[in-house]
């Protein structure tokens, strides 16, 4: 991730401290996914209302959701049982945070 744009700094600040917060209080997996995909998509509603080109807005957006995303992967893989497969417990929780994160619920 390269910190140099102010937007993606704000964002991976906020993604950190609403992780953080997460982790601290138990909270629900879907309530943190769900969370981070509104907060970025008010970056992006903020970006596109300024002189950020689409191509960066793009990449900055790209970037937030996979910091997001790696460190609810990381807290999946802490908390799976150690007979679990790591590269499976990746595969799956990779799946389901895009899923969540795109349709707000958890797959059928």
């Amino acid at each position: 991730m390269e910190w140099d744009d102010t937007s993606l700094m704000i964002g991976a600040a906020i993604i950190s401290e609403f992780y953080e917060h997460w982790q601290e209080s138990g909270g629900d997996d879907l309530e943190y996914i769900i969370t981070t995909s509104i907060v970025i998509r008010g970056i992006s509603v903020y970006l596109k209302n300024s002189e950020t080109s689409e191509q960066q807005i793009n990449s900055i957006l790209s970037e937030l959701k996979e910091y997001a995303k790696k460190l609810w992967i990381d807290s999946c893989v802490d908390a799976a049982d150690d007979d679990e497969p790591e590269s499976e417990v990746r595969q799956e929780s990779d799946y389901v945070f895009d899923y969540v994160f795109d349709n707000h619920e958890y797959p059928d």
